[in-house]
């Protein structure tokens, strides 16, 4: 089984939920999980490791992943330099329920996303929502259509099912983009 690394960010506006579910996709309980209640923001970054085996075509990679919860605020941004490099993927996280994220979600991926030249398949969209009493479905802004896209929230089993697979999936893929990127590392240290 293929072993390889993966530095991945989560990434968008301030108070969508991102600390929230960074904690819930690196495998944190529920219960230690901050509430929207009461709102701590980031600063700067946090980094979460945990481990994953994930599936990419027909061969399953263990993963040792790197999960950074980044703050939407942007003090932060002379930080920004330094939390993109080396990424190999990016959780895009925004609240559909406030009208202007869908705008700032848009320069999100603008502003850093696209610089790191990463594959569709490497770049996966939240829509999440607080609270699943007021769950509805939502569309992907126009211009981020072409990304896996999921709502979500995680105050509902079914959702939080889907968030494990849409994420096992992709990072099936981000793990393949890292074993492929660190093919042509050795490849080009070697010559």
């Amino acid at each position: 089984m293929d072993s390889v690394r993966a530095k991945v960010l989560v990434i968008g506006p301030k108070r969508c939920g991102k600390t929230r579910i960074a904690d819930f996709l690196a495998g944190h309980s529920a219960a230690a999980a901050p509430s929207f209640e009461v709102y701590n923001p980031t600063k700067g970054a946090r980094i979460l490791e945990f481990e994953q085996v994930a599936a990419s075509g027909r061969k399953n990679m263990k993963m040792s992943v790197q999960l950074w919860d980044c703050s939407g605020d942007r003090q932060y941004e002379n930080c920004w330099p330094a939390i993109l490099r080396d990424a190999v993927g990016v959780v895009l996280v925004y609240d559909p329920t406030i009208k202007e994220q869908e705008k700032d979600i848009e320069l999100w991926y603008k502003t850093y996303t696209s610089r790191l030249g990463l594959k569709d398949s490497q770049v996966l969209l939240f829509a999440h929502q607080g609270g699943a009493a007021s769950f509805r479905q939502y569309q992907a802004p126009r211009a981020l259509d072409h990304f896996s896209f999921l709502n979500t929230t995680l105050d509902s089993e079914e959702q939080t099912a889907a968030m494990k697979t849409v994420f096992g999936n992709f990072l099936g893929a981000v793990g393949a983009a890292a074993l492929e990127k660190s093919a042509v590392d050795i490849d080009a240290f070697g010559r």
